[in-house]
């Protein structure tokens, strides 16, 4: 498995974070220089996942998603869904997926539901669809908040029961360490998973208040460089936490898993929004 850390827009282009990208596509609009590191990385022949911004924006960046289409050439676009809405995702994936895939782009749909018996419901259209291009899964870390290793019961489930080859499923997100390990222990051929963890715990080892971490936990759309400018110090941590998390999910872990990161905190997953 794969980790592709989510940066604020203006650390991408600063660090050597491997071959395994996420960014959302709301972020290239005004970011001429984030733009030029996606083209580049696509160029090099690394993984680039064009996220649509649900989480931050609280509805997906249709247009923005479509522009970085033209402007980047990601190697994977992620639908366009609605947050934990079976009945808006399906309609998003209905009037999208196949004009995504006309774009000749491999595409991530993501199946939402306020339970995992939703979750599934909604996923079983989708695995349905006749589909002319690869079509990857992704599996958000709220099922981790549904029930205890939520998540590695849906990717059991995508594997055995409804024949999804591990290398096309992403995880999004990381509610919880023990749970991607575990997935990792089980399923080490599973694609990738992104996540904030490392700027969040850069921030928490480094004297950072929670109003400021808690932006970076949950996703904010407000992320500048200019509003927390990040020490030597909390860059170095940074660099430390994306290492040590690159070698938990793709390595069947042993050991203290808590050493990762080097956090003792637990960062929850975004509430539903009401």
């Amino acid at each position: 498995m794969k980790f592709a850390p989510v940066l604020p827009s203006e650390l991408y282009y600063k660090f050597d974070i491997g071959d395994y990208h996420m960014v959302q596509a709301h972020l290239l609009t005004k970011n001429r220089r984030l733009r030029d590191w996606c083209r580049r990385t696509v160029s090099r022949g690394h993984t680039l996942i064009m996220d649509n911004g649900v989480i931050e924006l609280g509805s997906p960046a249709i247009r923005p998603l479509y522009d970085a289409i033209k402007k980047v050439n990601p190697t994977i676009v992620v639908c366009p869904d609605a947050y934990m809405d079976p009945q808006e995702t399906l309609i998003l994936m209905y009037r999208h997926l196949s004009h995504l895939q006309s774009l000749h782009c491999d595409v991530m749909v993501v199946p939402q539901g306020k339970t995992t018996a939703e979750w599934i419901e909604c996923a079983l259209p989708m695995i349905a669809q006749p589909l002319p291009t690869l079509v990857y899964i992704g599996v958000p870390k709220y099922l981790d908040t549904f029930s205890d290793l939520g998540r590695l019961h849906v990717v059991d489930r995508l594997v055995n029961e409804f024949k999804i080859g591990p290398q096309y499923i992403h995880l999004l997100g990381i509610h919880s360490m023990l749970s991607v390990a575990a997935i990792v222990e089980k399923f080490p051929d599973v694609l990738g998973v992104d996540s904030t963890l490392p700027v969040a715990a850069a921030l928490y080892r480094t004297g950072q208040t929670i109003s400021t971490v808690d932006k970076v936990v949950l996703d904010k759309m407000d992320w500048h460089l200019t509003a927390w400018d990040l020490s030597h110090e909390q860059i170095a941590s940074l660099q430390e936490n994306i290492g040590w998390t690159r070698h938990l999910v793709a390595n069947v872990p042993s050991g203290d898993r808590s050493k990762c990161l080097g956090m003792g905190h637990h960062l929850s997953a975004p509430k539903p929004s009401s």
